[in-house]
């Protein structure tokens, strides 16, 4: 199984609105973790509008991703490759 493989297989993060910050979350259990996502406008950043932040286990990462972005779709593009990074380290992929 390739990357390719399995990002085409993952189905789409289920993100849920959050009314009291204007951002979306989404939590999951991969491979023994509780990753929590979250991506909420960006307040002092600019030029990014929106941050993406993970916790993995509650602690926060601040490592393996790319955290500011120029618009929701980015942001979201990003925790899809972050999450697809996460499903591929459990398997043993070789140079693939």
């Amino acid at each position: 199984m390739t990357r390719e493989e399995i990002a085409k297989s993952l189905k789409p993060i289920p993100w849920i609105y959050k009314h009291e910050y204007g951002g979306y979350s989404a939590t999951f259990g991969v491979g023994g973790r509780s990753l929590d996502l979250e991506i909420a406008p960006a307040l002092c950043a600019p030029p990014a509008e929106f941050h993406l932040t993970i916790f993995a286990n509650e602690e926060l990462l601040e490592k393996g991703y790319k955290k500011y972005h120029k618009n929701l779709d980015g942001a979201m593009k990003e925790a899809r490759s972050f999450l697809i990074d996460e499903v591929c380290a459990l398997f043993d992929l070789g140079e693939e």
